[in-house]
């Protein structure tokens, strides 16, 4: 079989059932969290939320899976690029997974041209020091040391706070 990973858009505020009915069928997720602060009128709470929202990773060999996916309650689509389901890389998972465990204040923002998700060229950069350092992404933007590192196959960017000398542009 050849998995990939590929993006999926569910129900809103349904990524956690959707992942755990995918999990029941035996298709690998990955639903990346983060751990937040809820005020209520009479109390606070730690509350995890999902990192992108309405969006699923689901690992799967397309041709075998896409229907069972599909069939999902609680999947809505597959997430496009240019025209064909999104394929997102390990390394681009591997880096969702290396920031979450390594930052705690981590903000995602759609990236949106047109009114449509798509890329625009920028300069890819490696990490020179620090905990991301031998990382690379292209970035979105570079100032007040905060890096916008750009996830590619998705639309979305991550925000890491790191200093600017440790950044060296490709």
């Amino acid at each position: 079989m050849n998995k990939k990973w590929y993006v999926v858009y569910t129900t809103p505020r349904g990524e956690k059932k959707a992942s755990q009915r995918l999990e029941q069928r035996g298709i690998q997720t990955y639903l990346p969290v983060r751990e937040t602060i809820r005020q209520w009128s009479d109390r606070k709470k730690k509350v995890l939320l999902p990192l992108f929202t309405s969006y699923l990773f689901v690992n799967i060999d397309l041709v075998h899976d896409k229907y069972s996916v599909l069939e999902t309650n609680g999947v809505v689509a597959f997430v496009k690029y240019l025209g064909s389901e999104a394929v997102v890389r390990d390394e681009e998972i591997d880096a969702i997974k290396y920031m979450l465990k390594n930052y705690t204040e981590i903000e995602t923002s759609s990236i949106q041209v047109g009114g449509k998700k798509t890329l625009e060229p920028g300069q890819r950069v490696e990490i020179q020091g620090g905990t991301l350092k031998g990382q690379s992404g292209i970035i979105k933007n570079l100032k007040n040391n905060t890096l916008v590192l750009e996830l590619e196959n998705i639309g979305f960017q991550m925000i890491a706070k790191i200093p600017v000398e440790q950044v060296r542009i490709q």
